[in-house]
């Protein structure tokens, strides 16, 4: 800490008070925390930032461990904003009476209104995170959070750390799912990392995100709307909001379509409405659609109840791993299908897992119905799927078919006959589509997707909105993704030089570097995408190689 009270409560700076003095109070135990009231202790040396320290725990509920990271954070920050603002007040470690918060950094501009700037170094849990900021909102106070560079991780592509993933914890993870991305200060080069909510993020777990960064010195920097920005940032919000601008006319363009469909009769209805905008405009057909919504809802909640030991495990996994809970389980693995009864594992499963193997992370690649049909079918025999009752003249076969072209439906394959046979050669498309927090949404979809509903024009409207939505976003997908195969093809002949330096002298390279090499090779051969991360690793050791190659 920078600040502590005397037993006057007058503050005491550690960085602009008299040290003499300080010492002495230090000594003669005169020196007390704002918060705890315990007593304090002054540190200074040649190593460490001349700070305070408790002689005992600090009791103060939103306490934290001081790291030299922090303090040099809070030092840098209110220094900075000092510059930004000259005319305002900026202090360390302001007290804020009305909810007993002590900030980081206060700025209190000439007409009253107060900034609080929190430099937060330590993981905390989202709920205290969202906590902290409530307080702020109900005490009238606009708050900053910049989070430590050293709270920031990677996520990891074939075992090692890929720059294009970030992981979250709990507090990062609820700061970027309430506003528009999170801040990191690297406290060593003052630089600012900016990981932005924005549309084309892919979540590939619940705390992974594939989204680029941008890095921006702190003097770029300025303050706005409980936010630190650049005008490069800026620039990238504004390409979103016109893409989203013409989503949405694109959305009212099919919405005028679907509504020049429906009869005078349709309008004249008296429309009632379920939470989440169900409407339905037939008195016959209200109660028995709401009744499916809300059946499919606590179907939802409980299925693992009706799945086996190895079935339930495998399904935490897979939820797991794409961030799914019951409320935003995706309504396309939720398809209540014809002849469903053929299947005995629940669909919500066997759905998810066709997605998992066949679809996720496969755009461009192909893959046979036999190749489904016969693994399937291997699952059953070693005891981890169940296949369901016999009918005359139905196999199993049949519901994973009418699965296929459902997605097949929603563009995310597309289906053609192999070769005169009744096998079909299916191409993945894409592996996007919008997720619904609403769980009454997620029931509509899936009832409309599995029924073809669509004479009731709210279930109608949640599939063209769907669908639209997840064909803006695959070819989106497939934009990034061209681009980023012919970033791959061109490694292929870097690689092949790479080869042809090193084949007189491998020691040119480590035996890690020569694998990898040759496992990237392998890839580019085998049509895949390599990562931008693969890609920077390939040129470094191209770069060694022709530097070592040179001085021989």
């Amino acid at each position: 800490m920078f600040i502590v009270h005397d037993q006057n409560g007058n503050r005491i700076s550690a960085l602009e008070s008299d040290i003499s003095l300080i010492k002495r109070m230090s000594k003669g135990g005169s020196l007390f925390c704002p918060d705890c009231h315990g007593q304090m202790v002054f540190r200074a040396g040649d190593v460490k930032i001349t700070h305070f320290a408790h002689k005992k725990a600090c009791s103060y509920p939103y306490g934290e461990p001081e790291t030299e990271e922090h303090q040099h954070g809070k030092l840098i920050l209110r220094d900075y904003f000092r510059t930004l603002y000259p005319e305002a007040y900026v202090d360390l470690e302001f007290r804020i009476d009305e909810t007993n918060q002590r900030s980081d950094v206060i700025v209190i501009h000439p007409n009253g209104d107060r900034w609080a700037i929190e430099f937060q170094c330590s993981k905390i849990s989202g709920e205290k995170w969202a906590e902290r900021r409530a307080l702020y909102e109900k005490a009238g106070v606009a708050d900053f959070w910049v989070f430590g560079d050293s709270v920031h991780s990677f996520g990891k592509t074939d075992g090692k750390p890929d720059t294009e993933k970030h992981r979250f914890s709990g507090m990062e993870l609820r700061k970027i799912n309430n506003s528009d991305g999170n801040r990191y200060l690297n406290t060593d080069t003052q630089l600012i990392r900016f990981v932005i909510n924005r549309l084309g993020n892919y979540w590939t777990s619940d705390s992974v995100v594939i989204s680029k960064e941008v890095i921006a010195p702190l003097s770029e920097v300025f303050a706005s709307d409980r936010e630190l920005l650049t005008n490069d940032i800026l620039d990238i919000y504004d390409q979103d909001q016109i893409k989203k601008k013409q989503r949405e006319k694109e959305r009212e363009s099919s919405a005028e379509k679907v509504g020049a469909t429906n009869n005078d009769e349709d309008e004249e209805n008296d429309w009632e409405y379920l939470p989440g905008r169900f409407k339905i405009d037939m008195v016959e057909m209200k109660a028995a659609a709401k009744k499916d919504v809300l059946e499919l809802i606590r179907e939802t909640r409980s299925v693992t109840e009706r799945m086996s030991a190895r079935e339930r495990t495998e399904f935490y996994q897979l939820c797991d791993k794409y961030g799914y809970k019951a409320d935003n389980f995706p309504s396309i693995f939720n398809l209540c299908l014809e002849d469903i009864e053929l299947i005995n594992t629940p669909r919500q499963l066997w759905q998810l897992w066709i997605y998992d193997k066949y679809i996720h992370n496969r755009v461009g690649r192909t893959f046979i119905s036999e190749d489904v049909f016969k693994t399937y079918s291997d699952r059953i025999g070693r005891g981890e799927f169940r296949r369901g009752i016999k009918k005359e003249y139905r196999h199993y076969s049949y519901v994973i078919y009418a699965y296929l072209d459902i997605l097949e439906s929603i563009g995310l394959v597309d289906r053609k006959w192999w070769r005169g046979s009744k096998k079909c050669l299916y191409t993945v498309l894409g592996d996007c589509f919008p997720l619904y927090n609403n769980p009454v949404d997620n029931a509509m979809l899936a009832i409309a997707l599995e029924t073809q509903r669509l004479v009731i024009p709210e279930f109608k409207e949640k599939v063209t909105e769907f669908i639209h939505e997840s064909k803006q976003l695959n070819r989106e997908r497939q934009e990034e993704m061209q681009q980023q195969k012919e970033k791959t093809q061109s490694m292929k002949q870097v690689i092949e030089g790479i080869f042809g330096v090193i084949e007189p002298d491998i020691n040119l390279v480590s035996k890690w570097e020569y694998d990898f090499i040759v496992e990237m090779n392998t890839r580019i051969h085998k049509n895949w995408i390599l990562t931008d991360k693969q890609i920077e690793t390939i040129s470094k050791i191209n770069l060694k190689v022709n530097r070592s190659g040179a001085k021989r």
